[in-house]
């Protein structure tokens, strides 16, 4: 089924209201809808969560909130024109008003459906790639021991058990875009844990990625025993107390980079895609440079 016959078979089913709802993305893939062009639902999430949708379903929807659709599209949020074209005749479509349809040019399979980038890879976490919304990666992680704390627009809190260690929140953070930027776990405030953690976490990842493009362990945690920790206590206190950095390490993976930073009595690990984060900064720039 085509993007043009799910959006039509949705709004009949479920109306026009269905076209503004984050569930639209995951009811097209259930349709295989995205099968011959995949990076469609890049423009679709992002017409949703840039409020363009929301002009273009409703009632009194005319010929300038088509165009206005269009270049919003492709200036602002730089997308092709020729697939938003497509992409936004086919709601027309579903709505019963082709009579407001462009005329569309043939899509060049050729070409990337994001312009200036291009092919795509994701960074993967707990076996979860980031090209999911942020909505479908909480729905495997509570399989992985994970709930969910609270759910924002673009922002969704989990807490769970994470390599053996208990209550550990985890944020994974979106965009207006539909696009998952990062996943931010926090291990608790007790410094004694820390010590522990870090440990255990930079093994883990030094096996599975080698060694860090950069490091930093001002007080030579790595390696060392809890004695350790007990010795030099009031030099971790001291960090403590003025939130200073007290380890650091990055690594480059496939589609991104992954952070370890103990500052103070915070203890965090980022998954971070490159291409996502990218797209929405370069986007968000633009944005801000054409309201400014």
């Amino acid at each position: 089924m085509t993007v043009k016959e799910a959006l039509k078979h949705i709004v009949l089913l479920n109306g026009k209201e269905e076209l503004r709802s984050p569930r639209l993305i995951n009811l097209l893939l259930d349709y295989n809808a995205f099968y011959e062009y995949p990076s469609m639902k890049y423009i679709l999430k992002g017409m949703i969560g840039t409020g363009i949708m929301d002009a273009l379903t409703k009632s009194s929807i005319e010929k300038n909130d088509v165009t206005n659709s269009i270049r919003d599209l492709y200036e602002k949020y730089g997308f092709r024109k020729d697939v938003s074209i497509n992409i936004i005749n086919a709601i027309l479509f579903a709505l019963n008003r082709e009579d407001l349809s462009l005329n569309a040019e043939p899509i060049e399979n050729s070409r990337p459906t994001l312009d200036s980038h291009g092919k795509e890879e994701h960074i993967v976490f707990s076996g979860v790639s980031f090209e999911l919304s942020i909505e479908k990666i909480a729905q495997y992680l509570t399989n992985r021991g994970f709930y969910v704390k609270e759910t924002k627009p673009y922002q969704i809190e989990m807490n769970g058990t994470f390599c053996g260690i208990t209550d550990v929140e985890l944020y994974i953070n979106g965009s207006p875009f539909g696009l998952t930027k990062s996943i931010v776990l926090i291990f608790g405030t007790f410094i004694g844990n820390h010590f522990d953690h870090i440990n255990m976490l930079y093994d883990l990842l030094r096996e599975k990625y080698g060694k860090p493009i950069d490091y930093r362990d001002d007080l030579h945690c790595i390696g060392k025993s809890l004695d350790y920790f007990v010795e030099k206590i009031h030099l971790f206190s001291k960090a403590e107390k003025n939130n200073t950095e007290i380890f650091f390490s990055k690594w480059n993976v496939a589609g991104g980079h992954i952070e370890i930073d103990w500052r103070g009595n915070s203890l965090r690990l980022c998954y971070e895609d490159s291409y996502n984060t990218k797209y929405v900064e370069d986007h968000q720039n633009e944005f801000n440079m054409s309201s400014i």
